[in-house]
């Protein structure tokens, strides 16, 4: 097949069955074939024919070449094996009575990751079926390209149907949100519509050419590596961003030459850049006009997240797969070589010098030969017969490949006869795909095992950044010579003079450094360059807005002068108020003219940008930066406290010197992938089918039904889908508009924010509820507000629904409070040792918080979520009364020292209330926090510990810490 045919079979097989397929089945007398699918396929150029069925009536078609046809069932016969649990048939090819379900009357959702059931009953009823039909019709028409010609531009037509088929449900009415949830079909409600159409769509593609599909599984690296050496927050998000931009080129080949369902994993539906390369390829722009990275009126863009990791999965022709995969590892290389040339040129073009092959050109590009790693594995499908003797080839000693010992494996190989004439299951290859992802999985990890490099002789000095990597220089003598920190005639000593914020006064860079100081720059200019840019009238504002340390410290300080506004404003003393007055005019006055820095998102609300006080306060951190920038190294922190003396005598009280990270990650993802916690066949089925295969009596029915199932592609594209919706939309929510925070980076699973002290519990607790959309049965919910809707498994924001990762799954989250002067390389390296700590010494499903004070001491805090957090957050909440003295703690923490290692609850609790409630002033915030049930969970709590007094001395001391109004 040509490159046209290949696109024009693509969009047939994305045509075989109709989006609205559940909604209409059983209702509507033309069959779910006859639906929406035959106008559209008129529209597109496809011819029809009638039909005649059993009952002698005739209905219209699409009919297709018959090669196609052929690539057409067999992608979806495949699509369905690797998917779907199966039922009867009579040897009428019908389904008995049981086996039929009107998910308009019955409808039913499985979520696929927990086996959570939901009733939908009565979805769609009132909207007749004609109706629907008549919707999708017009809208996929809608979304239907043409060539100059007016002949139907097949490759954009289905990128268009790939990216825009699941928002229909915004134009039809009682369907709403679940329009993208609607199950591909209504007797196994566990996947959707979609993910059954992309992989029909992604199997006819590979199977277009006459041959059989692969599995290509590559990954790219180092990552950890690369982003840890960093020295800002800028190069915390440079480094992932330039890494999720990196993965991207890699999976952009695939999907330009097999379309981007081709990749089952990660999921590419309304990832921002994506978006933008569809339209560069030629997708009307004005599709997207709804996207959130379209809005130019904001100051934070979507595109700036890192959201794609650094692995992907396709499905690809098997004669091309290791050409493509070559193809892709030269890409990346030269990509990485041209774009860091590119920066380069820029940085030289900044201090005046002109590009002439200067020794730092040569340095880059030997620095950077081997840059990214490249790894990858092949598993086709035409292996298959002997999946199982390679497989033994990776596995240790001992140790047989699970899938072929399985139950599923086991049953699903012979037919099942639960009734004599009925047929059950006639497997097909589409049932391998558990054992070749397998097979892929287990080859990429011996790929990444063997990890060849070309030796890089570096002589001279090393980058500030790494150690590692010689810093750029014109002239190679420089390297051997003085410290570089005294020298004001190298390449960066200039930079630093010409641009401060590419590099800093003493910092010597190498060609990563180089990347992540100009990577901001460069990919605005890239977004610049795109035609949705070039096509809008008035251009955006398209700036990273990367907050700094000391911003997000004072950040709560800022959100209460805005809410509130100065001191002299309440204050009786008139001393006092005349000195509040003029500490605020200074710094008004100061603050004229400054360019307002980078701040998180919820300080730029609408209702703050109105206050009276907001254009002075939103300014002020950029007054403590010029101070900074102004003052020498030894006097720096002299000329700030000056400025901050100031604000804290407009303002009332002490500013807070102190912020949070925090690193949160999915636990046993890979585990996810492969199959576990795996539901059972029994556990997907609408529960009508399930009820009726549990009536017959049969050993191998039975069996089917308490077999675990294996993985599938529907499974790896709701987790992708999970994921990509919870990285792209839940977590910015949660960081930036309920938290005071911002998102640094937000890839899959993983997940790093920079959150004020006031609202790091509550950012770390929101973000793991998000993760899984709730907990699970039985479990009480922390008593958080939050503006999310969390229905077991699935998240309602606004007016959309995100089937996340469901209530099995769990995350483990690390996080570090540090002085806003700290160096940011320490606190990294702490904040990865909590994440650490939570997965090993907390079990998973686990937090783990850091306390670096200023005064040199830590303090350290590891528990399970749930009523830990939820005690600790009432624990702070208390403590942060102004009727509550810090003594509270302090003499509770000293008289735990005289306790016996074993001390009971009822000592414990006792011990608590006497402290707390003598130093509460007054009974109010006694009764408001529940005082005396706060002390009674407390120390039951602690006696589910080893060391219970341990335990409640590092509980009770974070909970204090975070408490204080303000920390110096």
């Amino acid at each position: 097949m040509n490159h046209s045919e290949i696109w024009q079979t693509k969009l047939a097989a994305r045509l075989h069955d109709p989006a609205e397929k559940a909604l209409v089945l059983l209702r509507d007398p033309a069959g779910h074939e006859g639906g929406s699918i035959v106008e559209v396929g008129k529209a597109l150029g496809f011819p029809t024919h009638l039909v005649q069925r059993r009952d002698g009536s005739t209905v219209e078609k699409l009919k297709l070449a018959e090669a196609m046809e052929r690539i057409v069932e067999q992608a979806d016969h495949w699509a369905a094996a690797a998917d779907r649990a199966q039922f009867p048939k009579d040897t009428n090819e019908r389904f008995v009575e049981w086996a039929q379900v009107r998910f308009a009357d019955q409808g039913e959702l499985v979520h696929p990751l927990s086996g959570e059931r939901f009733e939908v009953r009565n979805i769609g009823q009132q909207i007749l079926a004609e109706h629907i039909k008549a919707v999708s019709s017009d809208f996929f028409e809608r979304l239907v390209h043409t060539k100059p010609d007016d002949s139907p531009d097949y490759r954009l037509t289905a990128l268009a149907f790939w990216r825009f088929g699941p928002e229909l449900g915004k134009e039809l009415q009682g369907i709403g949100p679940l329009w993208n949830l609607l199950p591909a079909d209504t007797r196994t409600p566990d996947h959707t519509i979609w993910q059954h159409l992309d992989l029909t769509s992604a199997l006819a593609g590979a199977m277009a050419s006459g041959g059989r599909p692969a599995l290509l599984t590559l990954s790219i690296g180092p990552v950890q590596d690369f982003i840890a050496a960093a020295r800002s927050t800028s190069d915390l998000w440079a480094s992932s961003h330039f890494l999720s931009t990196l993965a991207w080129q890699a999976m952009k080949e695939v999907a330009t030459a097999y379309g981007p369902d081709a990749i089952l994993f990660p999921q590419l539906r309304g990832v921002p850049v994506v978006d933008l390369w569809l339209i560069d390829e030629g997708v009307r722009a004005e599709l997207f006009g709804n996207a959130d990275w379209n809005d130019t009126n904001t100051d934070y863009n979507p595109l700036f997240v890192a959201a794609l990791p650094n692995k992907f999965v396709a499905l690809v022709p098997e004669g091309e797969a290791a050409r493509l995969a070559n193809h892709i590892r030269e890409h990346l290389h030269r990509w990485v070589q041209d774009e860091a040339r590119a920066m380069l040129d820029r940085l030289l073009e900044e201090i005046g010098e002109q590009p002439q092959g200067q020794h730092c050109y040569r340095q880059l590009e030997e620095q950077l030969r081997d840059f990214p790693e490249v790894h990858w594995s092949i598993a086709p499908w035409s292996e298959a017969a002997q999946a199982e003797s390679h497989l033994q080839t990776f596995c240790p000693v001992g140790e047989r490949p699970t899938f072929f010992d399985s139950t599923a494996w086991k049953v699903l190989t012979k037919p099942i006869q639960p009734q004599q004439g009925w047929r059950f299951w006639e497997p097909n290859d589409g049932i391998l795909y558990p054992v070749i992802h397998e097979l892929g999985e287990r080859a990429l990890a011996s790929a990444k095992s063997a990890r060849p490099f070309s030796q890089l002789m570096q002589r001279g000095y090393r980058d500030s950044l790494t150690g590692e990597y010689e810093w750029l220089t014109f002239d190679e003598r420089q390297l051997t010579g003085g410290s570089p920190r005294r020298r004001t005639d190298t390449l960066w000593a200039k930079v630093a003079s010409a641009k401060p914020s590419w590099a800093k006064k003493g910092e010597h860079l190498s060609a990563f450094g180089l990347i992540k100081r100009l990577w901001p720059e460069r990919f605005t200019e890239i977004v610049k360059g795109s035609r949705w840019c070039n096509g809008l009238a008035e251009k955006p504002d398209l700036s990273r807005y990367v907050v700094s340390t000391h911003v997000m410290a004072l950040a709560p300080s800022l959100e209460r002068l805005i809410e509130e506004g100065p001191a002299f404003r309440c204050l009786n003393d008139s001393t006092e108020r005349e000195k509040a007055r003029e500490a605020f005019d200074w710094l008004r006055d100061q603050t004229q003219g400054l360019k307002r820095p980078a701040l998180p998102r919820r300080l730029m609300r609408k209702e703050l940008r109105e206050r009276e006080w907001w254009d002075v306060a939103t300014r002020l951190p950029a007054l403590i930066e010029q101070e900074r920038a102004r003052a020498e190294d030894e006097q720096e922190d002299a000329s700030i406290a000056k400025v901050v003396a100031r604000i804290e005598t407009a303002i009332g009280y002490p500013t807070e010197r102190y912020y949070g990270l925090l690193l949160m990650d999915g636990d046993r993802l890979g585990a996810w992938l492969s199959g576990e916690p795996a539901l059972t066949y029994g556990q997907v089925f609408h529960s009508k089918v399930a009820a009726g295969l549990r009536g017959y009596d049969q050993q191998d029915l039975q069996q089917y039904l308490a077999a675990a199932r294996p993985t599938s592609p529907a499974r790896h594209m709701a987790i992708s889908s999970a994921l990509n919706g919870f990285a792209l939309d839940l977590v910015r929510h949660v960081v930036e508009e309920e938290c005071l925070g911002k998102v640094l980076y937000a890839g899959g699973d993983d997940v790093m924010a920079m959150v004020c002290v006031r609202d790091i519990l509550t950012t770390m607790a929101l973000l793991r509820l998000s993760y899984s959309g709730g907990v699970q049965d039985g479990q009480p919910m922390p008593s958080l507000k939050t503006g999310l809707d969390l229905k077991r498994g699935f998240v309602q924001l606004r007016s959309r629904l995100y089937q996340v990762m469901g209530t099995k799954a769990t995350a483990s989250c690390g996080a570090v409070i540090a002085h806003h002067q700290a160096p940011l390389a320490m606190v990294l390296r702490e904040l990865r040792t909590a994440e650490q700590r939570a997965k090993k010494e907390g079990g998973r499903d686990a937090f783990s918080i850091t306390v670096i004070k200023r005064s040199g001491g830590i303090l350290t805090f590891t528990a399970k979520w749930g009523e830990p957090m939820d005690v600790l957050l009432a624990l702070r909440n208390f403590l942060a009364e102004p009727a509550v003295s810090r003594r509270a703690v302090y003499n509770s923490l000293t008289w735990l020292k005289d306790l016996p290692p074993d001390a009971s609850a009822d000592m414990l609790e006792n011990l608590l209330a006497y402290q707390f409630k003598r130093q509460t002033a007054g009974e109010t915030a006694w009764h408001t926090h529940n005082g005396s049930t706060l002390c009674q969970r407390i120390a039951e709590l602690g006696c589910q510990e080893h060391d219970r007094l341990d335990w409640l001395s590092r509980f009770m001391g974070v909970a204090e810490f975070l408490a204080r109004e303000a920390r110096v």
